[in-house]
C-alpha cells in the first residue's frame, strides 16, 4: 500500500530499500539495492545479501520460501553483528491470516528479542 512507504520514512526514519528494480523502487529513498547488475546504470546498488544489512531499512523480498527465509535471515544476523542502529522492515506474506506454516516463521520465533510482527492495517 503507498501509505507504508511515506510512514516508515516519517516514523522509523527508513532511508534504504532493499530488493528492489528501477521499475518498482520508491524514489523518495536515498538507496535502493537491486539483484540485476544491468540496475547500477539507474543508480541501484548490488545484491543486498552481499553485505551486512544497517541502517533502517524496508525489504521486500520475492515471495519464494528460500529467499525470504535467507533475507531474513541475513537481517536477523546483520542486527546481532551490527555495532549502530539497525531496522530492516520487511514485507512477509502470511498465507491465510497465519505465519505459523511458512518456513520462515521458525526464524520469527526464534529471535523473538530481534523481530516483531507488525500486522497489516
Amino acid at each position: 500500500p503507498t501509505h507504508i512507504h511515506p510512514a516508515l520514512q516519517k516514523w522509523a526514519l527508513v532511508t534504504q530499500e532493499k530488493m528492489a528494480s528501477p521499475l518498482d523502487f520508491n524514489s523518495s529513498y536515498s538507496h535502493y539495492w537491486s539483484a540485476h547488475s544491468r540496475d547500477v546504470l539507474f543508480g541501484a546498488h548490488l545484491n543486498s545479501l552481499s553485505s551486512q544489512f544497517n541502517g533502517f531499512s524496508v525489504c521486500h523480498p520475492i515471495y519464494d520460501d528460500q529467499v525470504m527465509n535467507l533475507t531474513l535471515e541475513h537481517a536477523i544476523y546483520s542486527a546481532i553483528l551490527s555495532t549502530g542502529a539497525t531496522a530492516t522492515f520487511m514485507f512477509l506474506p502470511s498465507w491465510n491470516g497465519s505465519m505459523i506454516t511458512n518456513p520462515y516463521s521458525k526464524l520469527l520465533t526464534a529471535y523473538p528479542h530481534l523481530c516483531f510482527n507488525l500486522e497489516p492495517i
